[in-house]
């Protein structure tokens, strides 16, 4: 059960449109620090744009809407539909490689 944070949301009223707001500031402190962006920054957000359902690591989701991350549990993506809509699920080692851009 998702822990409420009403400090946590965002300017854009659900879960999409947060996430899409969360993958923006990364990118814009990426580029602010002069940082290559991971390249998967990008594809989430023309998905996001083109408002098809997108599945992302569960931190960009506001913190009233993720579950809590356990000590030695794998990292949780979060698919996130443009209707409100989230399915969690494991992060694969796969996943993992290709967000961290290794």
């Amino acid at each position: 059960m998702p822990i409420i944070d009403d400090e946590a949301v965002g300017r854009r009223s659900g879960v999409y449109e947060a996430v899409m707001e969360a993958i923006e500031t990364e990118l814009s402190t990426h580029r602010a620090n002069k940082v290559t962006p991971t390249p998967i920054f990008e594809r989430w957000l023309e998905q996001m744009r083109a408002r098809r359902p997108v599945d992302v690591p569960a931190y960009l989701l506001p913190k009233w809407a993720r579950p809590r991350l356990e000590a030695g549990r794998p990292m949780q993506t979060a698919l996130v539909s443009p209707d409100g809509r989230v399915l969690f699920r494991a992060e694969s080692a796969a996943e993992t490689v290709e967000r961290l851009g290794l």
